[in-house]
């Protein structure tokens, strides 16, 4: 997702809560960032902060099926 229009989601979303369910790779110029954004509310999260988060998603689950 390019930045812009990250911003532009991000803004019209405003502070409502969000699960952060799908994560899609962050663009500038055309070129990755590195970083992630939330298709739905355009939050920024970088590299290590999707790993925390999809290892905390395994963990909950693996719980769940307990």
């Amino acid at each position: 997702m390019n930045i812009k229009t990250a911003t532009v989601l991000k803004n019209a979303w405003g502070d409502k809560p969000c699960d952060h369910e799908t994560l899609e790779k962050e663009y500038f110029n055309d070129m990755a960032t590195g970083d992630y954004i939330c298709t739905r509310c355009g939050e920024a999260f970088t590299k290590s902060e999707r790993a925390d988060k999809i290892k905390q998603e395994q963990e909950d689950k693996e719980k769940s099926q307990e």
